[in-house]
Order: structure tokens, then sequence, then C-alpha cells
């Protein structure tokens, strides 16, 4: 999950309790399964508040590959402890890369967070761009389909499996944004109008293969596009204008200079954004999150995570290179937050089956030692794989949770609860990092609607 993704709504969700504590370690509860009997896994997952209640839920989606083929809501029970699992989709018929990465927003600007899905074959073919409208709060309601793009593969418009979304208020009137990547063409945008129509995509040529947040480091006030080791400067006129390219510094050696079958294969990235010194500016992490082929031509691609910390002149100045790990190249997910509550942002990242290195699994913390230049590394599981992961207060005590499938289209879907101690600390909102989109004002249930019948709820194991 990006930041970008859910935190343009609602930040006091996914780093709720930005106070100071004396730094000290993360704490996770043993992890625990929330998919039931389902061994379907997922391709993509995001969390976000859909219904308002100040609690995030969780979002998956596995493709018709998997054994158990879905778009589906977890919701934290606080009366039992447990997860509710509604479906509100069936992509059995579709595409092999369905919700291979999901975004949440309020793209209607009603209010409530909406669901925007992207699905292609998983080779040049044709694909589709969909956000599913919230219907009002009420999650095991009917979410309406709306198609925001689509195309036939054929000649200019085929892509390569559609890797990656994100969404936000590119172009500063005030409707929200999407973005998508495929792993070896480029970058497309859809532009939302005033009146709720999409502008024609505009097409950015980028090299391979995967990396893709919205930030705003140069603080001009726009949205740039972040990618694996590079960014893209969003120029005055979004549908006509060029969008420069940017490096960043050492992370210029994540980025390939090619668009060759081993870059295509090799350079996978996952890249997340965070102020990690508190100077006010867009810094970002960005692991190797898998390496297919394992050719001699890519040995000198990073293996580990770095974070790379930004100068005041981001596009003259030297960034900042901080080593997390040197080693492995199947980091495959990637999530900031503020895991042990002390008002720092640290990062969570754990080892995938996707890769040809073998590496022992393991979900690791990265516990910011105070301004951005030193972590302290913590194991918070070694039990499973882990495929994807999402950072959110999904059971509303104020800390930082993470959930996270095991694998692609397969195995379990995990819980891994916050217990850090901060039961007796004030927990002020935090302040938003500043975009062009308005955050919708929360607007609380006084008691939880009841679960339909139709709805599934499994305890945690």
């Amino acid at each position: 999950m990006n930041r970008f993704k859910s935190l343009l709504l609602v930040p006091s969700l996914l780093f709720p309790a930005l106070y100071a504590n004396a730094a000290g370690p993360a704490e996770f509860a043993s992890p625990s399964v929330i998919s039931g009997s389902s061994n379907g896994g997922a391709l993509g997952s995001t969390v976000g508040d859909l219904n308002n209640d100040g609690r995030a839920e969780l979002v998956t989606a596995a493709s018709s590959d998997s054994s158990d083929p879905h778009l589906r809501i977890y919701q934290w029970q606080e009366s039992s402890n447990s997860f509710s699992i509604i479906d509100i989709y069936d992509p059995a018929g579709d595409m092999d890369r369905y919700g291979g990465d999901l975004a949440i927003g309020d793209v209607n600007g009603d209010g409530w967070s909406d669901i925007v899905v992207p699905e292609s074959n998983n080779s040049n073919g044709a694909g589709k761009l969909a956000w599913f409208e919230n219907p009002g709060g009420q999650l095991s309601g009917s979410w309406q389909v709306h198609i925001i793009d689509s195309w036939s593969g054929s000649a200019s418009d085929s892509v390569e499996h559609m890797s990656e979304i994100t969404v936000g208020d590119i172009d500063g009137n005030g409707k929200l944004d999407v973005a998508v990547r495929d792993v070896s063409h480029g970058v497309s945008i859809r532009f939302q109008t005033l009146d709720g129509s999409w502008q024609d995509r505009v097409f950015i040529a980028v090299s391979p293969r995967e990396g893709l947040q919205l930030w705003n480091p140069d603080k001009d006030g726009d949205l740039d596009i972040l990618l694996n080791g590079a960014w893209l400067e969003t120029p005055s006129d979004v549908l006509k204008g060029s969008y420069a390219l940017r490096s960043i510094g050492n992370a210029e050696s994540w980025y390939p200079s090619s668009t060759t079958a081993v870059s295509i294969s090799d350079y996978a990235s996952q890249v997340e954004v965070a102020d990690f010194n508190n100077d006010g500016r867009d810094d970002l992490v960005i692991t190797n999150s898998e390496e297919l082929r394992n050719d001699s031509s890519t040995v000198t691609k990073p293996q580990g995570l770095r974070v790379y910390l930004a100068p005041a002149d981001v596009v003259n100045d030297k960034w900042q290179e901080v080593v997390l790990r040197d080693n492995y190249y199947s980091w495959h997910n990637c999530e900031v937050g503020d895991f042990n509550r002390d008002g720092k942002m640290d990062v969570i990242s754990g080892i995938s089956d996707v890769g040809k290195d073998n590496a022992p699994y393991g979900l690791y913390a990265f516990i910011n030692d105070g301004n951005g230049t030193s972590f302290t590394m913590q194991k918070i599981s070694d039990s499973n794989p882990i495929y994807q992961a999402s950072a959110g207060d999904v059971d509303g005590d104020g800390d930082v949770d993470l959930l996270a499938p095991e694998n692609w289209n397969s195995g379990k879907i995990y819980f891994y609860k916050n217990i850090v101690d901060g039961s007796t600390a004030p927990n002020p909102t935090p302040e938003p990092t500043p975009t062009n989109e308005p955050t919708p004002t929360p607007t609380p249930e006084p008691n939880p609607p009841a679960i339909p019948a139709n709805v599934q709820v499994n305890e945690i194991k």
C-alpha cells in the first residue's frame, strides 16, 4: 500500500499517533489468519476508511488464476474481536492481472472513499481501469462499477501487465486523478474534470519495471510521480506538457537505462514516501522487490532497502543515501508509519517467494533512530513469506497495524496487531502531508450497523 493511495484522504488512520514517546521497539502480536479457510491469497491489497467510522478497512483482490478470485473488504468488528469479510465483486471471468494493485480515494467527491482497480492480461494485451462506487458507507451494499479507461492491447496501447496504481489530485482542480504503470511501457494518467468525466489518456514512456507513488519533493504545489529511483516532474500543462525525468542521486542505479527483457524482469522495486527527518520535505524508501532472472547484467542494481533524504534543491543537490539492508532481491513489500509511536516515521518490509535468491523468510521493522540517518532493524516474524503489506489502524486503538497476504494469488492473509503501549499518551491528529486534495470530514456512526446475513465473520485464529 502506498501513502497516496489512502493517506491523502484520511491521514489519521494510517499514522494515528504522532506524539513523542521515548524511542523504543515496535511491538506486534503473533500473526493471525483472517482469511478463514481460503488459500487464494491476493494480488493486491490496500487500506482506507470506507465507512467513516475512524477505522481502516483492508481491501484485497485475487484474479482468475486464484482458487478464490475476489474483490473483498475485511472489516474489524470490535464486539467480536474479529473481521467480517464482505465480497463486493467476483472477477473469475476477468483477466489474469485483475487487481494487481489497488487504490482507495473519494473519486466522486461525495465524502465516501471508493476503490480503484486496474486490470490487464499478464502479457501484452487488453486491459481496463475501473472504480467501484462506495454505497454510502454500507459496505455490504451494492458497489456500482464505473469504467475509467479500456484498451484493446493492439498497437501502441498494449500493456505488459499493469502492476501499480495510485490516485491523487495531480492537476489541482479538486478532483482525484488516476495514474497506473505497466512493467515495460510506462505510466498512464487519466485526469478527472470538474464534471466527473475523464480526459484522454496521457502516456509517459519510462524504463521498466515497478515503483509508483505520488509526491511533492519540489514543494511547488502540485503532485509529481515517483518511480524506481527517478521521478517525473509534473508540467504546468498536464495534458500537453513534457514530464521531465529527474534523477535521485545514487538511486539512479535502481532505474535502468534500457527496456530489454532483462530490465523488464529484474528492475522491480517498492517505493514509499515519508518525511524521515522531520524537515518538511518528502523523502523516499526503495526496496529491491524481485529479481526474476537474476542476470549478470543487473548485478550492479542495489539489493535490500535504502532511504533517500531530500536536499533543499531536489533537482540539483545530492540526496543522502541511508542503507537499511544491502542483501536479497525479494523485499516485495514496503510500508511506512510511526510503528512505535515515538513521533518518527519507520519502515516495515518483508521477504516474499517472488525472486531467484531463495532468501529466508522474515518481516522486519526498521525503527527510525531520530533524524532519518540511522535505523534499528527488528524482526517481527519469520514464519511465512510476505507478498504484499498494508498498514493502518484497523481496530481503532490509535496505533498502526499491519495486514499482509502471504503470496501471489495463493496462501493466507495475516493480521499483525500493533500492541505497542500508548494507552496513557495523548492522541492528536497529525497534520496531513500538503496536497491539493480536499480531505472529507469523517462522520462516525454512533453504533456500527448489524452484520448482514450474507457477510462472513471469521474469528482470529
